[in-house]
């Protein structure tokens, strides 16, 4: 079938003989048509060369994490070892229960990870792939083989890409998330009850600042405090801090709370205070 030096605009063709069938339809030259569509094939081939190369940061920004979670279950896996020399025989059964958690915890958290870095590679697979195509296309010499591959492939990738939204920018890097919170530096301390006799746990001598609030009342050697009158500070929020300060390390610490009436609320509160994570918790230390 003999081609003309026109495209039909309407149905997006090479004209042939048969024109009939394009009777009330807009035309214009081949060159012109191509031209016209290489200038949106280099638009969306310019988003994805910009694009992909963000690809190559995620997956090596992850392939880092899963090397740092290796790494951080090995180092924790040792400590918990080493601690469990100090309870002999009495605490084996126990270490072994712990290492298995963390075992399970690490697969679970490189688990996720590369699930992630499988996505992140497809997609980066998936715009690599369309950037070969367009290149490819660009340097298709003929105009009239070019708006053939144009009518056959080009329009379904371009009109997808002309409403081009990055990838990238919905994708994160998964962390590390191995952790055993406090057993992570106070592991003795938790088996305390468990081996009573050889166990002391270390805790933090903490002093409160008076907070200069006669709603507040603060012992007189700084370790406890409690409210001097609660209908007074009905509508209040009162607080108090310590003398000391940490910017660095875990630290775990219990303190006296004195209560009154038959309110079921612990006597003793345990506060663990993670700095590199800038978490806090609270435990009842009166069961723990």
């Amino acid at each position: 079938m003999e081609r003309w030096p026109w495209v039909c605009v309407t149905d997006q063709k090479l004209l042939c003989k048969e024109q009939d069938k394009h009777q009330g339809h807009t035309f214009k030259p081949v060159k012109d048509a191509a031209e016209k569509n290489k200038g949106k094939l280099r638009k969306a081939l310019g988003d994805l060369v910009k694009e992909n190369p963000a690809f190559d940061v995620l997956i090596q920004d992850q392939f880092a994490e899963i090397a740092k979670s290796e790494e951080r279950s090995d180092v924790l896996q040792a400590q918990v070892s080493s601690q469990f020399e100090v309870l002999h025989q009495f605490l084996r059964k126990r270490e072994e229960e712990i290492q298995r958690e963390l075992e399970e915890k690490r697969k679970r958290s490189v688990s996720a990870m590369q699930r992630n870095l499988f996505d992140i590679q497809g997609k980066a697979a998936d715009g690599q792939d369309k950037e070969v195509i367009l290149w490819s296309a660009l340097e298709i010499p003929r105009p009239d083989l070019f708006l053939q591959w144009w009518h056959d492939k080009g329009i379904p990738v371009t009109g997808r890409l002309n409403w081009f939204e990055s990838e990238v920018k919905n994708l994160v890097v998964t962390p590390c998330s191995v952790s055993m919170g406090p057993y992570e530096s106070h592991l003795l301390f938790f088996v305390w009850r468990e081996m009573l006799q050889t166990i002391k746990p270390g805790l933090e001598r903490l002093s409160i600042k008076d907070p200069g609030d006669f709603n507040l009342m603060v012992s007189p050697e700084g370790h406890s405090i409690r409210q001097a009158d609660r209908i007074a500070i009905k509508n209040r929020k009162p607080s108090a801090s310590t003398i000391q300060t940490f910017k660095t390390g875990r630290h775990w610490r219990t303190g006296e709370s004195e209560l009154s009436g038959t309110q079921d609320l612990p006597r003793r509160i345990g506060l663990y205070l993670d700095c590199e994570k800038q978490q806090v918790s609270f435990y009842n230390a009166d069961t723990m």
